[in-house]
């Protein structure tokens, strides 16, 4: 074999080597434009290494300009597209963006077509062609169209390494740092030697050395080819798809065996060209026609499964190349049918036994039966002379025939283990979901541990565990583990972990775009790699982490760890662990979300104490329990006094805290058995159960007590409040929950009426009083619409006696209790929000009596009414006092309003501002029960108010209680000195009288003088 030969059969190879590393890529991911372009660089290397290879052993000059010219397309582009893809590699985006680059890189490849390919008088001009001993060469004579492409490949070249080293240096991955440099190096001592071969010793030394630059530009594209190999540079996408129901292979299994079947056309178009050309069998054309036939097929068979066709109408398209290749190929080589005859069928055979498709195997079958009885007529008897081409060539078909059916293996095996893997773990997914059936928040333990030994068993793992973790508070909420004896704790495994030891699992955009990490052998992790070092040192070989996600949230991770050789996780168990990590995640969301189902059922949302609801059933039992034994049951009805003003001192955001602090307290107060519930608001039940005798329960309520007289501290604040407390008793009180927390209800507002901070038993005496003023409120309600109110007359006087006002008093006439005071019955209307119509009603009754009284001429003197805050807050209530002195005549000066001080304490800003319109209106303002309660010297300074009323409290020991005796001289001293009037109430004894009478009191009220009466009464006063 002669060297030109040798070097054509070499440059032959480079453009094979070319052709599948360029498809190679391009099905990598045939959607990239990455890898478009890419491929479009190994097809023009295609061009230039098959090129090469005609011309470098042509027969004559012509042929191998010709060919030397058809090699102008592949190296006068290579460089234009190579630097394209180096721009898309880099992500030189915005540059990519602009049209005038394509126009700068491939204007100049056009420019080399035209001079060097497609214009031949120019063409043919720029070779010099020389036959040596190693074939025809082209020596330069550095024209100027010589200089222009050498500027071009060198400039293009020098860019683009440059780009693509300085994308290397710029990265922070390690990786693209070493696979750029890689690269970049390989391309450039490709560089220097073609520079060397093509240029540099034609031009400098009187030698012609062959041009080899095709050859050359294997090691840069070698080394990419390592970096997909071994870095996944340019990786595809992974595809783990199962074969259907019936069939031998997956879908994707079908597309890999046609894409072999691809390979192995294209394969047979290229050796069937080498053998035939090269070995002077056959001349270039009939060996090319034959060999592009081949290329057609192959590729229309791979196109068939591309294009968006039925998989039916997909199946017959490729059934059909298949035959039509059978007769193409056996009558081709008709003179050599005893070689190809039968072998071609073979491998058809072999293949359409994989599909499992009858109708392909019929086909073949038929295709290849009258194939043979064509050659029989044709060549009937035949005489062979085998030459080495052939010996060759039946080397070639059976390694082929012996590749196709390790793959055809290979897929029946993997079928196999696919099969009874998939067996496997439909029983282990069936065992861990009918299981997980009965789960609920009592057994899910052992549910889960359960899983875990199953999972450990079944992936050989030595260690398992799930951890969910709440990711707002970053606190680890439930914790499960299996492992083999020896082997140590996940918590043990992280406490001995630091930061930098797994920055794999610390990652967390890789975790969640992954959804997993799988380490199936450690030892396959880079040296220099933290997380090998640790592994190793805690003994463990194997590793599989998966996130547990809900709503694209990571809530936690299940793991898996193997420290024996033999116990290595395989690749296959993704899919697996993934199903019982989203089983697992269910469940446990599913109980988790029962369990606060049921903690918000029966849990107060605020104290986390139990609720109604709850305390309602273990009272049921505790009931049915000191039934059996003969014991008692205590229920504690708990109400915090003036919770109100914590909450408008403090805030609510405070009170909210204050109550789950006071909470707090009570459960730390309470023994085994006792039971605390929030009832509502600021109030809480207890029980206590299996009592012998009342003096347990009076414990309780008395430590309960004591706790109350420290006070609450609540965000770093204290505050102090007591508690008036309900006792009830089963079974004197009752015999079911209802019945027990109503009598224990009824005994606190006792506690609550006596002055707070103290707890009362409940006894008949309590609930019959309840009834009592249960009867009265329903009748209250009826009251007014029937007419069953009426105004009493309390006439005020001078110290002298003389008449200087009177005070409206309401009276109920009951029609069965008879005459009923405000004292009993004004609460009651409090309570039921009647208070506002009834003081309407008495400040209409009030004001048009007064008038009638002016109107028959008596004495004008001013009438006093009391006023609620209910009242006094009205959005419209001085539009109700306007209206009331304009319906009944009554001019303002003889109307006197009073009002406690305590209404100024609720919304203070508010309340100067009405009092203030109201002496606008001309009205007198009263201040009632001065001293009894939030009395404030600064606010009363700021009033507009004519009169204080002392009340009655201070009235009752003057004569014999001398501190009591200088707080109404205070009293009387401030008035003056502030310019107000002081009525005293209450006055019902000569020496009070006298007391009153020394001191200067501008007006009394009480007894000694006059008790309320009726309006034909107090005419008879005002007639006197």
């Amino acid at each position: 074999m002669s060297l030109p030969l040798i070097f054509s059969i070499l440059f032959f190879a480079a453009f094979v080597l070319y052709f599948f590393f360029g498809l190679y890529v391009l099905f990598l991911n045939v959607n990239s434009t990455l890898h478009r372009v890419f491929f479009l660089s190994f097809i023009s290397l295609c061009f230039w290494a098959f090129s090469f290879s005609i011309a470098n052993s042509a027969p004559d000059y012509e042929t191998c300009l010709f060919w030397r010219r058809m090699a102008a397309v592949g190296w006068g582009t290579y460089y234009s597209i190579l630097m394209h893809f180096v721009l898309i590699l880099t992500d030189k985006n915005l540059l990519l963006q602009k049209k005038w680059l394509y126009a700068l890189l491939y204007l100049p490849a056009a420019f080399n077509l035209f001079v060097f390919c497609l214009y031949r008088d120019i063409a043919e001009k720029q070779y010099h062609l020389f036959k040596t001993y190693a074939g025809w060469v082209n020596v330069s004579e550095n024209t100027g169209v010589d200089i222009w492409f050498n500027i071009y490949y060198i400039c293009f070249s020098v860019i683009g390494v440059g780009i693509l080293l300085h994308w290397g240096a710029a990265s922070k991955d390690r990786l693209v740092r070493r696979q750029s440099a890689m690269m970049g190096i390989s391309f450039v001592v490709a560089i220097l030697v073609g520079t060397l071969t093509e240029i540099v010793l034609n031009a400098l030394f009187p030698i012609t050395t062959l041009q080899i630059a095709p050859i050359i530009i294997l090691l840069p594209m070698s080394v990419m080819l390592y970096c997909i190999k071994r870095y996944r540079f340019l990786a595809p996408a992974q595809n783990s798809q199962t074969a259907e129901a019936g069939q031998i292979m997956s879908e994707s299994a079908r597309a890999s065996l046609y894409w072999c079947l691809m390979m192995a056309y294209l394969f047979g178009a290229f050796f069937s060209f080498a053998a035939q050309y090269f070995s002077n069998r056959e001349a270039l054309k009939p060996a090319l026609l034959f060999s592009a036939v081949m290329l057609l097929l192959g590729i229309a068979l791979e196109a068939v499964q591309v294009i968006k066709i039925r998989p039916a109408q997909r199946d017959i398209l490729s059934d059909i190349l298949m035959s039509v290749t059978i007769p193409v190929m056996i009558l081709r080589f008709i003179d050599y049918s005893a070689v190809y005859a039968l072998t071609v069928p073979v491998i058809f055979v072999l293949v359409s036994v994989a599909f499992n498709q009858r109708r392909m195997l019929n086909l073949i079958g038929f295709v290849t039966f009258i194939t043979l009885l064509l050659i029989w007529i044709i060549k009937p008897s035949q005489t062979l002379a085998f030459e080495h081409a052939d010996h060759f060539s039946r080397i070639i078909i059976f390694l082929l025939i012996l590749w196709i059916a390790i793959l055809i293996n290979q897929m029946y095996c993997r079928r196999l283990i696919q099969y009874q893997e998939q067996m496997n773990q439909q029983e282990l997914i069936t065992g861990i979901s009918s299981d997980f059936v009965s789960a609920d928040e009592n057994n899910i333990d052992d549910k889960i541990n359960g899983l875990l030994k199953r999972c450990g068993e079944y992936f050989l793992a030595d260690h398992v565990y799930i951890i969910f973790f709440d990711h707002i508070n970053q606190e680890v909420n439930l914790f499960f583990e299996w492992r083999n004896p020896g082997i140590q704790s996940i918590t043990e495994l992280i406490a001995d972990a630091n930061e930098e030891d797994l920055p794999m699992w610390l990652d967390q955009e890789r975790l969640v775009r992954q959804g997993m990490i799988s380490v199936t052998e450690v030892r396959e992790l880079k040296e220099e790699r933290p997380e090998r070092k640790w592994l190793e040192d805690q003994g463990i070989r194997s590793v599989v982490t998966m996130l547990l996600m809900e709503k694209e949230q990571v809530i936690g991770f299940l793991g898996f760890h193997a420290v024996d050789d033999k116990k290595i996780l395989g690749y296959g168990t993704a899919s697996i662990i993934k199903m019982i990590g989203n089983l697992t995640t269910h469940i446990l969301l599913k109980v988790a979300a029962e369990k606060e189902l049921n903690h918000m059922a029966y849990y107060d949302n605020l104290t986390d104490v139990p609720n109604r609801a709850l305390f309602y059933r273990h009272l049921e039992k505790a009931i049915a329990l000191a039934a059996a034994s003969d014991k008692m049951v205590g229920i504690i009805y708990l109400d915090l006094d003036l919770f109100k003003t914590v909450n408008d001192i403090m805030g609510h955001d405070y009170g909210d805290s204050f109550l789950k602090q006071v909470a707090q307290n009570l459960s730390a107060c309470l023994k085994n058995g006792e039971m605390l519930a929030r009832f509502g608001g600021d109030e809480f039940l207890i029980f206590i159960p299996q009592a012998s005798h009342m003096g347990e329960i009076i414990e309780v309520a008395k430590r309960i007590t004591g706790l109350f007289r420290q006070p609450v501290l609540a965000r770093d604040q204290e505050f102090s409040i007591t508690a008036s407390m309900g006792i009830s008793v089963y079974p004197i009180d009752g015999d079911n929950p209802d019945e027990l927390v109503k009598s224990a209800d009824l005994a606190m507002y006792t506690s609550k009426t006596q002055g707070k901070n103290i707890y009362t038993v409940c006894s008949d005496y309590l609930k019959k009083d309840f009834l009592l003023k249960s009867e009265l409120t329903n009748s209250l309600y009826h009251a007014l619409e029937r007419d069953e109110f009426e105004l009493y007359y309390q006439p005020k006087v001078k110290p002298d006696g003389a008449l200087s006002g009177m005070e409206a008093l309401i009276r109920w006439n009951h029609p069965e209790r008879g005459q009923i005071l405000p004292d009993e019955f004004i609460p009651i209307a409090e309570s039921i929000g009647l208070i506002s119509s009834i003081d309407q009603w008495v400040l209409r009754k009030a004001c048009c009596q007064s008038k009638v009284w002016q109107d028959m001429g008596l004495e004008k003197i001013t009438i006093a009414v009391n006023l609620s805050p209910a009242q006094f807050y009205r959005d419209d209530f001085l539009d109700l006092i306007k209206e009331a002195l304009t319906e009944t005549e009554l001019e303002p000066k003889y109307l006197e309003l009073e009002i406690t001080e305590s209404i100024a304490y609720y919304r203070p800003e508010a309340f100067i501002k009405i009092l203030d319109s109201l002496k606008e209106i001309g009205l007198s303002i009263a201040i009632d029960d001065f001293g009894s309660d939030y009395s404030s010297l600064s606010r009363l300074q700021l009033l507009s108010v004519d009169r204080l009323k002392i009340d009655k409290q201070f009235i009752d020991e003057i004569p014999y209680n001398l501190k009591q005796r200088d707080i109404v001289k205070a009293i009387l001293a401030l008035g003056s000195i502030l310019g107000m009037k002081v009525t005293v109430e209450g006055v019902e004894n000569e020496q009070q009288m006298e007391f009153f009478q020394q001191n200067s009191c501008d007006e009394i009220q009480g007894y000694y003088f006059y008790q309320p009466m009726p309006a034909v009464e107090m005419e008879s006063v005002l007639r006197r």
